[in-house]
Order: C-alpha cells, then sequence, then structure tokens
C-alpha cells in the first residue's frame, strides 16, 4: 500500500494513469530497469540515519535534513524500491502486477 501522490507520480515514470491497470509479465522488464534508473538517479536525495557519539559518549541516531524519526518523508526513490521488489518477484512467477487506487 502507498499513499497516492508518491504512487501516482510513480506510475506516471511508468507510463501509467488511471485509477487502474495492469503491468503484464512482458512489461515488467522495462518497468524494473525504469524504477532501477530512478533508484540510480536519486542516490543523494536517499535520507539515511546515522549514529553518531555526543560528547557525553551516548550515542544518538539523526537523520539527515531532519528533524525527528517523526519527521522523516521518504523521497521518490526510497518509495520506488518496494515496488521494484514486487515486479522482480512477479516477474520470477511469471504473474502480472494489478493496480488501483481505492476510493477516499
Amino acid at each position: 500500500m502507498m499513499f497516492d501522490a508518491p504512487a501516482k507520480q510513480l506510475l506516471e515514470l511508468l507510463n501509467k494513469t488511471g485509477e487502474k491497470g495492469v503491468f503484464t509479465p512482458e512489461q515488467l522488464p522495462q518497468a524494473i530497469n525504469q524504477l532501477q534508473t530512478l533508484l540510480r538517479q536519486e542516490p543523494d536525495s536517499v535520507k539515511t540515519t546515522t549514529v553518531s557519539t555526543s560528547p557525553a559518549g551516548s550515542s544518538a541516531a539523526s537523520f539527515n535534513n531532519q528533524d525527528s524519526e517523526e519527521d522523516f518523508q521518504p523521497n521518490l526513490a526510497q518509495r520506488a524500491f518496494p515496488l521494484l521488489q514486487l515486479f522482480q518477484q512477479a516477474l520470477e512467477v511469471d504473474k502480472p502486477v494489478i493496480w488501483e487506487f481505492q476510493g477516499h
């Protein structure tokens, strides 16, 4: 499950529009390549967690460009990764990927 706006953005990048659709097994290799390209193009924008040691010796996790874990917002490349995995798994078993936006 993915939020509407990022899901629609990813689908548009994959040339899919509308409220529902399908990626056939024949379409999956191209979709996988497009998502892999997206992941390669945005490596610097992927937010990472770093662990630092304060002068007092205690460890604290911090998020690049974020104030707290609750404020963390994954970028498009991070949202694309699970979709990429889904496409790869579907291709391995020669099955389609069907998607649909649910009513609000």
